[in-house]
């Protein structure tokens, strides 16, 4: 059986949502009719919910890898279907940190959302496809509310599987350990961007093939 067979689809996956940054609702129009449920509800100051308007394109695959393996190839076939993509079904998931169905947005709700939240991370992506520096947007995604290390750097991973490595519960006590962080120092880019460097120089393997022994 082949491994990380979900690298390429979700390179894939992430090749495409370039085109739909204008196209925002129409994100959230896919993920209703691909079936995902909760989630897609925003808010008002006076708690009045409506459906979101506006979306970032780490969120939309967050809102897809909270369900389990079998679900995600569900939406992923109905995907397929409605856009054409020719996107392989992965045959696995090793690897691929599964999103807090608690807590799946990169952005807080409108009533307390910035204007520039969901372009600064549009942005973000944008800047990565074109190998461009990203390191004032990618401090300044980390400013957002509801953006953390932990969400960015997994949704960063899963779209970019070969550039970036999570940071998040499975793996951050092994990275102190290994001294690659420090446990009382806000992570940043630079510090970030240490910890890809020292994973790509001292260890034998790829991002995704780490990923999966957490």
């Amino acid at each position: 059986m082949h491994h990380f067979t979900w690298v390429e689809t979700f390179e894939n996956i992430s090749k495409w949502l370039l085109d739909y940054e204008d196209q925002q609702e129409y994100l959230i129009e896919l993920l209703q009719k691909i079936g995902v449920e909760g989630g897609l509800e925003d808010k008002n100051g006076d708690g009045k919910k409506f459906l979101l308007k506006e979306i970032d394109p780490f969120t939309f695959m967050a809102l897809i890898l909270k369900y389990k393996d079998e679900t995600r190839n569900n939406f992923l076939l109905k995907l397929n279907e409605l856009e054409n993509l020719n996107l392989d079904i992965p045959k696995d998931y090793y690897g691929v940190p599964r999103s807090n169905a608690q807590s799946t947005w990169l952005f807080a709700y409108k009533a307390e959302r910035k204007e520039q939240d969901i372009p600064l991370l549009w942005a973000l992506f944008r800047s990565v496809h074109e190998k461009l520096e990203i390191a004032e947007l990618f401090n300044s995604a980390l400013e957002i509310k509801q953006t953390a290390i932990g969400s960015l750097s997994q949704m960063l991973f899963v779209l970019f599987p070969h550039d970036f490595f999570p940071i998040d519960k499975q793996t951050k006590a092994w990275l102190i350990k290994m001294d690659m962080l420090k446990p009382t120092v806000k992570l940043t880019w630079d510090n970030y961007k240490a910890v890809l460097d020292h994973l790509n120089k001292n260890l034998k393997a790829s991002f995704p093939a780490i990923s999966y022994t957490f």
